[in-house]
This record gives structure tokens, sequence and C-alpha cells, in this order.
């Protein structure tokens, strides 16, 4: 295991957990959160795949995210200021340019959880991509969730939210929102969340014209018990990798065994059934 730093493409650290893999020759994998969760949380799960046949299988946090924060000696990091599109625009294509100048002649595989599935469509870079899988990855219209889910995702988004943004100059990840968060990143969340089309109905996002880029191997995960990626929401997002050689797979708890929600497939509980599933899909075909 390794800790490295590599740059954003305007030269922000970007901090990653690195995990060599069993073959030397197999593919690097690149993990890639959903919102305000540090790449700790992935740590399991990326150990297990490296197991399974990768080169190297790396662990990331976006920027104001985890070890992503820029150095104190700016001032007040926590106030740092960006937008959540730019982990999808200025973060992630570093990712995988650092792989492609790092590691040439490996293929690239890429794991997106819930936004780092949105991020994987909105990057010029996924055509470098060979085999992707998303998790829990959605389109985020608060209206198409679960109740009572929807009106909490709405109050936490748009009401205490922008409030607290408002109050500390971003968003404390203790009220419940995950990891610290910038209030300018928050906002464009919640722009996007009131949107039926989510961010595809973002005129100020002409990015989201690169989902049709990608056209390799796609496994989209969802889980029934997920009350905020559901199935209706996975469709409208994958819907739009219109090129892509997509597989669609839901999963009850039952089949699972035991709870998953939207959080919780990278659990260790659920190797021998869920994480099996992603590992047959990379490895084995």
């Amino acid at each position: 295991m390794a800790e490295l730093t590599i740059p954003a493409l305007d030269g922000h650290a970007l901090a990653t957990t690195q995990y060599p893999g069993s073959d030397p020759l197999g593919p690097v994998i690149l993990i890639s959160s959903g919102v305000a969760i540090p790449r700790r949380y992935y740590r399991h799960f990326a150990k297990w795949l490296a197991g399974r046949g990768a080169s190297l299988v790396i662990c990331w946090d976006y920027r104001g995210i985890g070890g992503s924060w820029p150095p104190a000696a700016k001032g007040d990091e926590r106030k740092f200021d960006y937008l959540m599109s730019d982990w999808a625009l200025k973060d992630y294509p570093a990712m995988i340019d650092w792989i492609g100048e790092n590691h040439k002649g490996r293929e690239i595989y890429t794991i997106g959880h819930s936004f780092g599935g949105q991020g994987f469509g909105l990057s010029d870079r996924n055509v470098r991509v060979d085999k992707s899988v998303l998790i829990a990855s959605m389109s985020g219209y608060w209206r198409k969730m679960v109740f009572p889910a929807n009106y909490k995702a709405w109050f936490s988004l748009l009401v205490m939210g922008d409030m607290l943004g408002r109050i500390y100059g971003y968003v404390p990840g203790k009220f419940g929102l995950g990891e610290d968060i910038s209030h300018s990143a928050l906002k464009q969340w919640a722009k996007w969340c009131r949107h039926q089309e989510y961010f595809f109905g973002d005129a100020d996002l002409p990015q989201t014209r690169h989902f049709v880029d990608y056209r390799g191997p796609m496994l989209a995960i969802g889980l029934d018990d997920d009350n905020w990626a559901t199935p209706e929401l996975i469709d409208h997002l994958v819907g739009h990798f219109t090129n892509a050689q997509l597989e669609r797979r839901q999963f009850s708890a039952v089949q699972a065994g035991g709870k998953v929600g939207h959080f919780g497939f990278f659990k260790p509980k659920f190797e021998e059934t869920l994480w099996e599933h992603v590992g047959e899909w990379l490895f084995e075909r």
C-alpha cells in the first residue's frame, strides 16, 4: 500500500491510496467516491479487487474531501471554494492521465459509486477506460427518490445545507452530510437535484455531452433497498450512455445477504455476494 499525491489539471493536490495487485499484467482499477465520502471508505473492497487480478487499485479523494484539502497555510482551509463539477472536470481527468502515463500498456477499469459514476460520464477521459462499473449511480432528482428519503434529501440540500453554508462558509459534515463540503459545491448539487433532468438540464454544464463518448463494457448495479438510487433514477442516468455496452443488474437484500442501502455495498460482509458479481464481471470474462 502506498500514499501518493497526484496533481489535478489545475495543480490541486489529490490524495490517493494505492494497493498493489496480484497480477502485474492486470488492469489498473480506479475507484471514484460518492459525494463527501473519503477514500478510506473503499479500502476493503480495493484490497479485495487487488487480490482478484488487478495490477493496481487506486482510491482517491476529490478536492476538498478527505486528504485533498489545500495547505492550511493558505488560511481557513475549510472555506476552500470549489464546485462539484470540478471533481469530474479537473480531478478525474488528472487521475486517468496519471494512470496512462505511469502504467503504460495496462488496461484501465473504473468503479464509480454514486457521484463517481456521474463524474465518469461528464469527463472526456471516459474514452480511455476499458471497463466501467457503476454502483448506486443515479440521476438525482429529489422527487423521484423514495419517501420519506426524498424529503430528507430536499431538507438537507435546499434548507439545512444552504443555511449552514451561510453560517460557516462551508457545510460541516458533522451535521449529517458526510465529510465537510464547500458551500458552492452544495449549491450546485442542490440546483441539479431540483431539476427533473438532474445535471442534464444544466445549461452551464455542456460536458454532459461526453456521456455518449464511452463505448466500452459497463455494468450498472442497483440495490432494491436504496432509497436514493431507485431503479428509475439509475436507468435515467445510464440511459445517457447511449453507446456503452450496458449490462444492468438489480439486487434485493435477500440476494445480497443483508441490508445494503446506498452506502453498504462496500462492506466486507458482501464479499461473497455483491462483490463476487463485480469480480466475475471484471476479471473472468
